[in-house]
């Protein structure tokens, strides 16, 4: 969870988006927040404990060695490097997608 944090700390560093409230004029029920929401704290976050406590209890169980959890996260980090280095190359058609679902007010 501490570095689902730091993660999301250095991300914000460069990254800097508006909230939709900011841009839609939307209201909302809560404080409106000044800061990045790209990426998603609390979502990080929750996915890191889920994640950490799942990958636990399979060990804890012993169902798994905790190597086994080790090579499953380094196959997985590598899998999502290269999806996104594939989805680097087709990132124009994807802006192309998502202009056309604004256009015609789907997104």
């Amino acid at each position: 969870m501490g570095l689902a944090n730091l993660a999301v700390l250095i991300v914000n560093q460069f990254v800097f988006r508006e909230r939709p409230l900011a841009q839609d004029e939307l209201t909302t029920l809560l404080y409106p927040a000044t800061d990045s929401f790209f990426p998603s704290n609390p979502a990080a976050v929750a996915f890191a404990a889920a994640a950490a406590v799942w990958c636990f209890m399979r060990v804890y169980n012993g169902l798994f060695y905790p190597t086994d959890i080790l090579a499953g996260a380094a196959i997985e980090a590598a899998v999502s490097w290269l999806l996104t280095l594939g989805l680097r190359r087709t990132e124009p058609v994807t802006t192309w997608v998502l202009e056309g679902a604004r256009f015609l007010r789907l997104a």
